[in-house]
């Protein structure tokens, strides 16, 4: 498996939960090599170049009207169609950053920022959202919900030619361009694919073996395995981060035929992970005395599943 990131540089991975047990077990990495800037391309039965120097010789050949639905005034600022792609999208998600920066690191409205977000361009797939012009916008995205919005600049850019969207589809393999938006858009904002990755030397299996070689996890510890997973709830105190703990619910099983089994485990501090309480869990907040209770019920579950 690879992880975004450079190896040489430990506070550019934002795979958070992973590399903090890669740095607690103390795992060799290694680079992965996700991008490759001699790799060749043949399409469409022109001569095999390096990619770079197919899309600067033969792009516009193959999709001469890719810039129709760029305005004149513009045009010239979008030299190719990965640019096209960062500009039109970057608008969409630099309102969502703009958001989050005004919450002063509340996780309560930050999480009320994204869940307004994700209601507002869920509304789209990346191709009716490319295909629009500024009065689809507007008529799908309510006039309160444009704040922070570069409304001028998105006209600029809508809607995609024809060429535009056959094109950017081909040339960077993106073959579903019917699906959601927001899909696509947390891909760059989680930073989950870049030119630096890296991996496990000895693959995956390593970080599970780390549990154990290392004494994390041992014999009498209560353990489950073979267990399915269908439900992580996160529990939290706005003012103690460090007794976040999570509620595992499994599916019923052969041993446990009738009821769905409920783990429920502490998680790693936030301090070592470096992540915010957001990051994929059913978030639910819990009052002091219930929380405290709960917390006293933690095991090493999680550790295994």
């Amino acid at each position: 498996m690879r992880f975004p990131g450079d190896v040489a540089d430990p506070t550019d991975r934002p795979h958070f939960l992973t590399d903090c047990y890669i740095t607690e077990f103390n795992l060799t990495i290694k680079k992965f090599p996700n991008y490759d800037a001699n790799g060749l391309t043949h399409i469409y039965g022109f001569p095999t170049v390096k990619t770079n120097e197919w899309e600067k010789n033969y792009f516009e050949k193959v999709w001469p009207n890719w810039k129709d639905g760029i305005r004149n005034d513009t045009k010239e600022q979008i030299k190719d169609i990965g640019t096209y792609y960062d500009r039109t999208t970057g608008i969409v998600t630099d309102q969502l950053k703009k958001w989050l920066n005004n919450t002063h690191d509340n996780v309560r409205e930050e999480i009320d920022v994204w869940y307004k977000w994700i209601n507002i361009w869920c509304k789209f797939t990346l191709e009716s959202f490319l295909e629009s012009n500024i009065d689809v916008i507007k008529a799908k995205v309510p006039e309160e919900s444009r704040q922070d919005l570069d409304m001028k600049t998105l006209a600029k850019l809508l809607p995609w030619s024809d060429d535009a969207l056959r094109g950017y589809s081909v040339f960077t393999y993106t073959q579903q361009l019917d699906q959601s938006l927001v899909q696509y858009l947390r891909e760059g904002l989680g930073n989950w694919w870049s030119h630096h990755m890296h991996t496990l030397v000895g693959g995956m299996h390593s970080l599970a073996d780390g549990f154990f070689d290392r004494g994390v996890l041992i014999e009498k510890d209560d353990l489950e395995t073979n267990e399915q997973v269908f439900k992580i709830s996160y529990f939290f105190l706005s003012n103690s981060p460090n007794r976040d703990f999570v509620k595992v619910t499994s599916y019923a099983n052969k041993e446990n035929p009738k009821n769905n089994a409920v783990y429920t485990a502490q998680l790693l501090s936030q301090k070592q992970m470096g992540i915010t309480r957001t990051d994929g869990f059913d978030m639910q907040r819990e009052d002091t005395n219930s929380i405290i209770s709960k917390i006293q019920m933690t095991s090493t579950h999680m550790g295994h599943i």
